[in-house]
């Protein structure tokens, strides 16, 4: 929801960026439509009063469909051909007004329904009851537009500001529908913001800010309404900067290394059960030898009891004895070299999760999970490091026993005089034979456990992934999705604000833009008092605080987008 009405911020106010920049034309026209309506919105006059900035030009050409032109601050008689006007200015700018009955862009409606039943507005002078005023307006101006591949019909972007002025003890328990009640003490406000047609232009988005009506409801007695203002512009006015935009900046990049950071995570972590798997079975394939090499040895102890009638045989099982001790002292020391390995792997692994773990927000659950992830990778750590303890316990071990091989190698050379020596080496190979048996047990259990810490290492990792990083993509790419249509919408609606200067027609060599000011009739009061005066008075009043109080609406406005 947060980020639908920021996606909504950037269209507006991307929309008026490119609506106020600067250009240079011959001369600037400035269309003020000034529309008197009926009590129920129907148009029953349409004035147009047309400034035109001549910027120091002699000379200016215009187009108009107005009838009954008049030249309100000079003497100056256009020529016509047709709807072509031509100006002879000399530098100074031209105003003038004439009269159309051309069909405006926005149409409004005004309905009022006293305690249930619509009524006549003639028919609410002086009466009381439960009180609803709508006031609706319809965009009738469409262009063809390619959004996201497809052509659609968007609505012009006109923007209305209305304003409703209601007598304070005429009126009481006001309830206000996309508008804000203003308040001096002795009179009430209503002003609202209408975008007639946006929320067709922008869809079904979950946007709750825009809206073509403004609705009043209140208890009423002896009813009287002053006239309703309404002013129209295909223009957005200019807000103050909305803050936080940058966040959409880099968030699809950011996203997209979150992803591939837990995808290269689960990855390593399968690698890593895998290896381990593989690493703990040629370690059981090494216990099974070492125990056919120690049983081998029990068997040479027993052997040398007799040995002084075998003294080549000996010769001949020592020497073979200490070629398989270097054997297995090598095949130790690859092994060894393989845990270093896995280790530096298990560092690289903790380090990229903890980068994932630095990108990750607080408050969410998959970091808790992470961090719990991270902690068993630190125990993988342990258990690798002490796995390789033990192995370099083992190599130690097995050179001893070369060493002793060799020995009594060199012994049975010699066997009688050294016969003694040689029943004391198969004494000590016996004893080391223990140690190293208990040693190769130890070992065997240490890679089980890490065997069985990668399994939950990725299994936790795959789970992580799915239930949690690509879940988290889905849900922000939608809203991104949703983002990158606001903003092809956005740069539609621009073209055709561009496109929708004036109401009764401009010179394309000139800049125009046209306003639109509705005055709709209110509702008399039943009986007319001397009090006549006083609400003509109010009426003048308003105007001549006119500028205070839009600074009151414009504050208004800042605060309902911000």
């Amino acid at each position: 929801m947060k980020l639908a009405k920021r996606c909504e911020k950037v269209l507006i106010m991307s929309m008026v960026a490119a609506m106020i920049a600067p250009s240079t034309f011959a001369a600037t026209k400035n269309e003020m439509v000034f529309v008197t309506a009926n009590s129920q919105g129907e148009t029953q006059k349409i004035i147009v009063s047309n400034h035109l900035e001549v910027n120091n030009e002699t000379e200016v050409k215009d187009i108009s469909e107005l009838e009954n032109i008049i030249n309100l601050k000079g003497d100056e008689v256009p020529t016509k051909d047709g709807n072509n006007l031509t100006w002879q200015t000399n530098g100074k700018d031209i105003y003038y007004q004439g009269e159309t009955t051309k069909a405006l862009p926005v149409e409004t409606e005004v309905t009022y329904v006293l305690d249930g039943k619509e009524m006549e507005p003639e028919e609410l002078s002086g009466k009381s009851g439960h009180l609803k005023i709508t006031v609706k307006q319809t965009n009738t101006v469409k262009a063809k537009k390619i959004i996201e591949g497809k052509e659609r019909e968007l609505y012009a972007p006109f923007y209305s500001l209305g304003m409703i002025m209601l007598d304070a003890d005429v009126m009481q328990n006001i309830e206000i529908t996309n508008g804000k009640l203003l308040s001096d003490g002795s009179r009430k406000a209503v002003v609202g913001v209408i975008l007639p047609g946006m929320s067709e232009n922008l869809g079904n988005k979950g946007i709750d800010l825009v809206s073509d009506i403004i609705e009043i409801e209140g208890d009423v007695e002896e009813f009287y309404l002053a006239p309703i203002y309404i002013s129209t512009s295909a223009n957005l006015p200019e807000l103050s900067d909305i803050k936080g935009l940058e966040e959409f900046d880099n968030m699809t990049e950011n996203l997209n290394k979150l992803v591939n950071s837990s995808n290269q995570l689960v990855e390593g972590s399968t690698t890593l059960f895998s290896s381990m798997s593989l690493f703990n079975a040629k370690i059981k394939e090494f216990q099974s030898g070492m125990n056919n090499f120690i049983n081998g040895a029990g068997q040479l102890t027993s052997g040398i009891s007799s040995l002084q009638g075998g003294a080549i045989k000996l010769n001949t099982g020592a020497n073979s004895l200490y070629e398989n001790s270097v054997a297995y002292a090598n095949k130790g020391k690859e092994l060894l070299a393989g845990v270093d390995k896995q280790t530096a792997a298990i560092n690289s692994l903790n380090d990229a999760l903890a980068q994932v773990l630095a990108t990750l927000s607080d408050d969410l659950p998959q970091k808790a999970a992470l961090t719990q992830i991270s902690g068993g990778m630190s125990q993988l750590k342990e258990s690798s490091m002490a796995l390789g303890t033990g192995l370099s316990s083992y190599v130690n071990k097995a050179n001893d026993l070369a060493a002793g091989a060799k020995a009594l190698d060199d012994g049975s050379e010699s066997l009688v005089e050294g016969l003694n020596s040689a029943v004391e080496g198969t004494k000590t190979l016996e004893q080391g034979s223990g140690k190293l048996t208990s040693g190769m047990n130890s070992l065997v259990d240490a890679t089980s456990q890490l065997e069985e810490g990668a399994k939950t290492l990725a299994t936790g990792m795959n789970e992580f992934n799915k239930e949690g990083i690509l879940k988290l993509k889905e849900g922000v790419s939608d809203k991104l999705n949703s983002l990158s249509e606001f903003l092809e919408i956005k740069d539609a609606l621009v073209e055709i604000a561009k496109d929708y200067t004036t109401f009764t027609g401009n010179n394309e060599a000139n800049d125009s833009k046209v306003e639109f000011v509705v005055k709709i009739e209110g509702v008399d009061r039943m009986v007319v008092e001397d009090k006549t005066t006083n609400i003509a008075a109010n009426e003048t009043k308003i105007s001549v605080e006119k500028k205070g109080f839009l600074e009151s609406i414009k504050e208004w406005v800042r605060e309902s987008l911000a």
